[in-house]
């Protein structure tokens, strides 16, 4: 089952936190050449993962609320989220392997995630 990136404003991003899958958040400026050339590796991993977790994006120069709320320094930053809490963030642009891998790891540790009521904390390298 493939999946989607739905592009998000606060509001989106709120209501997408709220859910019960991990949430993968990769901000991005539309002026990034990183960002653009990471677009089609996070497209692809969306579609190969969008059954087990949601996917999306924020544009910081439109939401930049969003990124000072996240302390996003650089973009593109991809950012972990369960439960509505950050778990993990990598930033910069990476190749498929390690980002697929890092997101396979924090699926991982969803479950402790969710039945726990202080947050995960773990190591991501991208090695699954």
């Amino acid at each position: 089952m493939g999946g989607k990136i739905v592009e998000l404003d606060a509001e989106g991003l709120n209501e997408a936190l709220e859910g019960e899958k991990l949430v993968v958040v990769e901000f991005f400026s539309q002026t990034c050449p990183n960002c653009q050339s990471m677009a089609p590796v996070f497209s692809k991993i969306a579609n190969d993962l969008g059954g087990e977790a949601t996917f999306a994006m924020v544009d910081v120069q439109a939401h930049t609320s969003l990124a000072f709320t996240f302390a996003v320094m650089s973009v593109p930053t991809f950012m972990f989220f369960c439960r509505g809490r950050p778990i993990g963030s990598i930033v910069g642009a990476l190749n498929e392997t390690l980002l697929r891998n890092s997101i396979r790891d924090a699926l991982s540790h969803r479950e402790e995630c969710v039945t726990r009521s202080t947050p995960i904390s773990y190591d991501m390298d991208g090695y699954a």
